[in-house]
């Protein structure tokens, strides 16, 4: 086999951007006072077609943790300790006591992470989005409204952290399904497989 076919152009394509973010990126502050290397508005195209799943091959993936957390969100749930239940840890450190106290949610349990993510897909001023869209698909699939967003800043003082996967929009094209989301944040070299796998996995 030829080296060249060889190449998964998916993961290729993620490994190049965080070649450009080494090479290329702004140094700046941030909320944990670590610092950052970043770029603003890049993109990365992933293709479904005919079964096929990316899956890095540059790292190990956690593959159950981030399939109990899509279900998590999935089901509306805002209590990590039903993941750490399950051996997902990946919310502990942003609902222990100490970092919600230093949020100002002294009133919330260990554990809590208040209307993010998979409540708000699912209960958005008591809209199911999540029910929603997928209505929307089978009945509209021409619809240009098949959205599900995880902000809602009348709500962000609530939560553990600001969504970072805040809007996903789901487009139909010649019964094919298509499907572009926007972040406001990640962690490119930590988080940014899991976040466009959990999107995969999910449609």
């Amino acid at each position: 086999m030829n080296i060249i076919d060889s190449i998964n152009n998916d993961e290729q394509n993620y490994l190049d951007l965080l070649s450009s973010i080494l090479l290329y990126g702004s140094l700046k502050d941030d909320r944990t006072k670590t610092g950052t290397k970043s770029k603003f508005g890049t993109q990365l195209r992933f293709s479904l077609k005919d079964g096929t799943i990316p899956l890095l091959t540059t790292k190990k993936m956690f593959i159950r943790g981030i399939i109990e957390e899509l279900l998590f969100f999935i089901r509306g749930e805002t209590n990590s300790k039903k993941l750490e239940e399950k051996g997902v840890n990946i919310w502990k450190g942003n609902t222990s006591k100490e970092f919600l106290d230093s949020r100002g949610l002294h009133h919330y349990q260990e554990g809590e992470m208040g209307p993010m993510y998979g409540y708000l897909w699912r209960n958005f001023n008591g809209v199911d989005q999540l029910k929603n869209a997928l209505e929307l698909i089978k009945k509209d699939p021409d619809s240009r409204r098949i959205m599900v967003t995880a902000y809602d800043p009348s709500l962000s003082k609530e939560c553990v952290l600001d969504p970072c996967h805040m809007f996903y929009q789901l487009n139909v094209d010649n019964n094919k399904l298509n499907m572009q989301w926007y972040q406001r944040s990640v962690d490119c070299f930590l988080g940014l497989n899991i976040f466009y796998r959990k999107y995969i996995i999910l449609y």
